[in-house]
């Protein structure tokens, strides 16, 4: 799978899609082996994929992606979030917010403070892109996770609401529907 990335380069979209749904498949697995090298394939395939994951593929990668880095086994862990990191830096951010968002917002609370931090990346890295994109959906995955009581979660949240708020400014309040007043 992994000799497969010069061959994505040029490939139509459904191949593409094709190969990230039977990789994804594979990182459900209940077998630890079978996960490592899945996730070391999906790394060394993103970046030949690029903006060519078609999007109903990435609905699947990301959270699959993030169950994975929730998972106990610290090698895994570590792949995920490497394969999150190559995932990042080979798809556009506008492709991604909306799957982010939603796995901040709803995932598992294992990885939880770690997709917060990925995507507080990506809205410091790809505002300037999409402003109305991240904006909603960032701003929409920080507000759920305000009343978290884990801290780590709480931590990463403050980091991604301060990255969100030096990104739009006064605007921040308006999108989140809030009055001045009450955001005090």
């Amino acid at each position: 799978v992994a000799s497969l990335g010069p061959q994505l380069r040029g490939a139509p979209d459904e191949k593409t899609a094709a190969v990230l749904e039977a990789v994804t498949l594979r990182l459900s697995d209940g077998n630890a082996k079978v996960n490592i090298v899945a996730l070391e394939a999906l790394s060394s395939i993103l970046p030949a994929v690029g903006d060519h994951a078609a999007p109903p593929a990435l609905s699947t990668l990301v959270p699959a992606l993030s169950a994975n880095a929730a998972s106990t086994n610290d090698k895994i862990r570590g792949k995920a979030s490497a394969a999150l990191d190559t995932l990042i830096a080979s798809v556009s951010g506008a492709m991604l917010v909306q799957n982010m968002s939603h796995v901040v917002a709803h995932g598992n609370p294992r990885s939880k403070a770690l997709m917060i931090g990925k995507l507080e990346k990506m809205v410091r890295d790809g505002y300037a892109e999409q402003p109305r994109l991240v904006g909603k959906h960032a701003l929409h995955a920080a507000l759920s996770c305000l009343n978290d009581s884990k801290v780590d979660i709480r931590a990463a949240n403050t980091r991604l609401v301060r990255t969100l708020r030096a990104a739009m400014g006064p605007q921040l309040l308006d999108v989140a529907g809030l009055s001045p007043d009450v955001s005090r």
